[in-house]
């Protein structure tokens, strides 16, 4: 079981030195900020070197501690860079690093064992395995998915001793952390590198059609048209902080490096309000509405206590606004003489900022002057009414009159919301104006040394990575020259066992290596005659020379693992021996097996080696993370990494270094397919709030779902085996045309995703990329070019992108 702190730890953001001394000042026990290159906020003003220093000087002073976030996905040409950088900045403050690539975990632990390594939400832990696979790798904390309720939380905390943090406060991902690529298959900007355009935020239609959409199909249906369908609403945990606390929680994180020092400042203040208020007397614990009211006006969208109390909450989206909407003070009553007149509870001053929804567009006001016109009437509870005597102050229901710098053209019944507090604001600015409050202060750690240059750059050296002396890194060079005859080969992946016999038995076998089958959909579905079925198959593709691999899910939470690690035997005694692996839990949940020999031992043929293929989503960069998955491994004899199918956000070039650096292991790409850009905790159902429907929903027809952007361009909703809703890239990736590029490369398979096609057009793709092999191995290139024109008169060979092959994400 974790240890609990004595009490929760608060930890605030802190974009800039304004945001830090208001988190400081407002009571942070600690803060978390960015280095200016590297970090999971990109875009907020971050810190430089010098200037972390100044901010762990004083925050030390006021005994608060420092979390530097590199949090981010990093290329092999950052990374001897970086290592410089952390041999500065470990210098002066180890309290902990937060993290997302395993590369950098490899690096931290060779060159700076003793640092304090946080695992970052980007690595989406929601499950029992997943911690403890992070713990025994030497994580001090893990920052949990998101997607998690109390008895998930409750489950990790009682059963593994790392350190559990949660996001208490700000805004929500519509996707699970690490598993989005929206915004770089929509543009060049990936949030798993810090620099998310936030397309989720944007205003999308629903649609839904008969059969699979086309262009200019007359069968569509339009459910919700130009709304916030996928904008999540702001998270807020102030009722819920008793249970937070019991589910042995360390730490509450406050969400917004993006945004104000006003912000961090406010936030933060109120939060420590209410855990010194729980901690002081819990059996009193009541959350004021005003301090919902200061929240809600610095920044907030529609608030809710997020996955906490319900795994499937039916008010996680906000469709109404994506950015801050303020407080609602009422509708228009009258507009007259250059005022409009409102009935309210909200205290309006002179200064406030208006905001008036009206049918021709939102308009913003400031205040000038503010007029109590109608002292307040209540009803007790005989009907009797009474004033209430008016002290000037609006405390209740008041119709209050409001001039302002210029006529609106607002209209009776229109919408008014609070936008800017003028003392909210004044009180908000101190908390970074006045001085910092110091305390006790740190005592300085004198084993914290700076290593020398020449080790850190014996060690880039050794990792085949060489720092140019320029400020600059470049990739890593081949300790081996890639042979030419090697051959690449194809791995189709498919949705069934009914398309794996297909695949096979109709397919271009000399070239298939691996047939990759999403088989827990249907153990998880229940289907009496897997094993049977799956016994037969892997019989007759063992004996054509090939293999069938199974497929592991990427979102698994405890209540499923047992029914995966009882999978596990079943599949050995069918002479399964190969796993896809998308989850660092489910990797250790094999590994455990492997090493108690509940799957080898249990294999007809008593063979002793399980081969692991990862997944695209375990997120593999650079070279140094593809080395941290073989290390992980090799305490494990009867266990190989056998395939790695790199992240799809590499670029061609980023590929081949990576596949050059290690002659070992084979690399795959992801060749084929509608990519998954977004998965999340929800039920289709919810999206179009139908919610009756949903309750029974048994995710059929969620093939035919739609989500349109406003450039019409359409991204298809399928299932997860969990009722989770994936979004698939609105064109299919293809580098068809381009496989000259990719041949003696050292890329071992080319990537075929077949889950939203047929049995016919599975086939097609599959032969069109079998033939065109042949011809390149062959050298006829004038061939392959015939074969090429041909393709490209199919619709399976055009509207397609390149993904980011030829485009580098930022």
């Amino acid at each position: 079981m974790s240890s609990p702190a004595t009490k929760i730890e608060l930890v605030s953001p802190a974009g800039n030195m304004y945001a830090l001394t208001a988190a400081i000042n407002a009571g942070a026990d600690a803060v978390y900020l960015g280095y200016k290159k590297f970090g999971a906020r990109a875009y907020a003003e971050n810190f430089g070197l010098e200037q972390l220093k100044e901010a762990v000087k004083i925050s030390h002073e006021s005994n608060v501690k420092v979390y530097l976030t590199l949090n981010t996905l990093l290329k092999d040409a950052e990374l001897a860079e970086l290592g410089h950088f952390l041999n500065e900045y470990l210098s002066f403050c180890r309290d902990g690093i937060i993290i997302q690539d395993f590369g950098l975990y490899k690096i931290i632990m060779d060159l700076y064992p003793r640092t304090r390594i946080h695992a970052s939400t980007q690595l989406n832990t929601h499950n029992l395995k997943t911690a403890e696979f992070l713990h025994e790798l030497g994580f001090s904390r893990v920052v949990l998915a998101r997607e998690m309720d109390f008895e998930e939380i409750i489950n990790i905390n009682k059963n593994t001793q790392i350190e559990t943090e949660v996001f208490g406060h700000g805004s929500q991902c519509y996707s699970y952390s690490g598993n989005c690529y929206f915004s770089s298959f929509t543009g060049k900007r990936s949030g798993n590198r810090g620099r998310c355009t936030q397309p989720c935020r944007m205003k999308y239609s629903l649609e839904t059609a008969a059969g699979k959409k086309t262009a200019g199909s007359k069968n569509i249906n339009t459910l919700i048209k130009d709304s916030y369908i996928i904008s999540k609403a702001d998270l807020c945990t102030l009722a819920i902080i008793p249970q937070l606390a019991s589910a042995g929680v360390n730490a509450i994180k406050i969400e917004g490096r993006n945004k104000t020092a006003e912000y961090s400042g406010i936030i933060t203040g109120v939060y420590r309000k209410y855990l010194d208020m729980y901690y002081s007397d819990p059996g009193n614990y009541k959350v004021n509405q005003n301090d919902i009211y200061k929240i809600t006006q610095v920044f907030s969208r529609q608030l809710c206590t997020g996955y906490f109390l319900n795994k499937y909450p039916q008010d996680i989206v906000s469709m109404k606004k994506s950015g801050s909407v303020g407080n609602f003070l009422g509708r228009v009553l009258e507009v007259k003489s250059g005022c409009l007149t409102i009935k309210t509870n909200i205290e309006v001053n002179k200064g406030d900022i208006i905001e008036i929804w009206t049918n021709r567009g939102n308009e913003q006001l400031k205040v000038t002057g503010v007029f109590i016109i109608e002292e307040n009437i209540t009803t007790d509870a005989k009907g009797k009414k009474s004033k209430i005597k008016n002290s000037g102050k609006i405390t209740a229901k008041n119709i209050i009159r409001l001039k302002t710098d210029r006529i609106s053209k607002c209209s009776a019944g229109d919408r008014v919301f609070k936008f800017y507090d003028a003392e909210l604001d004044r009180q908000a600015k101190s908390l970074y104006k006045d001085a910092i409050k110091k305390g006790s202060g740190y005592a300085a750690d004198k084993l914290f040394q700076k290593i020398s240059k020449n080790e850190i750059e014996d060690y880039f050296s050794y990792m085949n990575l060489t720092d140019t002396g320029a400020g600059k890194s470049i990739g890593p060079k081949s300790l081996k020259p890639v042979n030419d005859k090697y051959k690449t080969q194809l791995s189709v992946e498919v949705d069934s066992l009914e398309a794996a016999a297909l695949t096979f038995n109709k397919g271009p076998l000399n070239n298939i290596r691996n047939i990759i089958v999403n088989g827990f959909n249907e153990v998880f579905n229940g289907k009496k005659t897997f094993f049977d079925e799956i016994y037969s198959l892997n019989k007759h593709i063992q004996g054509a020379g090939a293999r069938l691999v199974i497929k592991t899910p990427d979102i698994i939470y405890d209540d499923d693992f047992a029914i995966l690690e009882n999978t596990l035997p079943g599949l050995a005694a069918c002479g399964i021996n190969n796993f896809s692996i998308a989850n660092t839990g489910v990797l250790k949940a094999l590994i455990n097996c492997i090493n108690c020999s509940a799957i080898s031992d249990k294999s007809p043929k008593k063979e002793n080696t399980v081969n692991l293929y990862l997944d695209s989503s375990m997120n593999i960069f650079n070279a140094a993370a593809a080395s941290f998955f073989n290390s992980v491994v090799k305490d494990c004899p009867s266990a190989r990494i056998q395939d790695i199918t790199l992240s799809a956000e590499l670029s061609l070039d980023e590929i081949m270094d990576i596949a050059a650096f290690d002659a070992n292991t084979s690399f795959s790409v992801y060749s084929y397919g509608y990519y998954p850009v977004m998965s999340a905790r929800l039920k289709l159902g919810y999206l179009d709030k139908g919610y009756k429907r949903a309750k029974n929903f048994d995710g059929s027809d969620l093939k035919s779902y739609y989500l349109k952007d406003r450039k019409g361009y359409s991204f298809r909703i399928i299932s997860g085996y969990n009722e989770n809703v994936v979004f698939l890239n609105s064109r299919k990736i293809c580098n068809f045309f381009d496989m000259r590029q990719f041949l003696n490369k050292k890329i071992s398979n080319f990537l075929i995703d077949t889950k939203t096609f047929n049995g016919s057009q599975i086939l097609e793709i599959v032969n069109y990329y079998s033939a065109a092999l042949d011809l390149l191995n062959a050298k006829k290139y004038a061939e392959f070019d015939k074969l090429a024109a041909g393709a490209a008169k199919s619709p399976l060979f055009s509207d397609y992108t390149r993904g980011h092959f030829f485009r580098e994400v930022l």
